[in-house]
């Protein structure tokens, strides 16, 4: 018999809430939480996507090697030593600075990840690190922290309001808007345009965003540094 349980999504910060439906311990179905007070019924694919990636036959389940033009599966133990030793080697001939570290989502969720890799970085002297945070959320960190006073405080968009709302790129159809508090932004988007605010994204890239507000709206492109206006 299946029973329905109060979860949310890991992948990134808005963490949005969700129903899981389980039944003897296995995760049958994923859906948004509609009585939610927070993100009011919504989530984006990401999340809604776990189960298939739990399920997904092409998802790696343990260590592998290639091996010629083929990959072969160790043990954990033998993938650590054999990691270990190359790094220990590509130090050794280039130095300390030879080695970073790149963390994404939804690793930066991770309770138990953040710990274990810090210290991982510490033990092996590697100063050199970098995440999906330097690309793309350093920036909303540092504006936090200067208006409201801590890098942790997401900004509430006054989008109801806003009769001019410029858009960098953002693309929220596809993924959450990030730090910054919106249930559901693409909703936001349609009421701002239906009562006539003016929208304009600029993205070096097609923005399916664009298309899911609705109406005739305009997107500028970056051409090597350069806008220009879609003919």
């Amino acid at each position: 018999m299946s029973e329905q349980k109060h979860t949310f999504c890991r992948v990134c910060e808005p963490s949005c809430a969700l129903i899981a439906e389980v039944s003897d311990g296995e995760l049958i179905s994923l859906k948004p939480d509609r009585e939610h007070p927070v993100t009011k019924g919504f989530a984006c694919h990401k999340g809604l996507a776990t189960l298939g990636l739990h399920k997904d036959p092409d998802r790696l389940n343990y260590p592998q090697k290639k091996v010629g033009e083929a990959f072969e599966r160790i043990s954990w133990d033998e993938a650590g030593r054999d990691i270990a030793a190359r790094l220990a080697d590509i130090k050794v001939r280039y130095g300390n600075d030879a080695v970073a570290s790149y963390a994404g989502n939804p690793l930066a969720f991770n309770a138990l990840a953040g710990p274990a890799i810090g210290s991982f970085l510490i033990k092996n002297e590697i100063r050199l690190n970098f995440s999906s945070g330097t690309q793309d959320c350093t920036n909303k960190f540092a504006g936090s922290e200067a208006i409201f006073g801590s890098s942790t405080i997401h900004p509430v968009p006054d989008i109801a309001h806003t009769e001019f709302l410029l858009i960098f790129g953002s693309n929220p159809r596809v993924s959450h808007m990030s730090f910054i508090f919106i249930a559901d932004p693409m909703k936001a988007l349609r009421e701002a345009k239906h009562r006539g605010a003016s929208i304009r994204f600029v993205d070096p890239r097609k923005n399916e965003s664009v298309k899911g507000v609705g109406g005739d709206l305009w997107q500028s492109h970056v051409v090597h540094g350069q806008w220009r206006a879609p003919a």
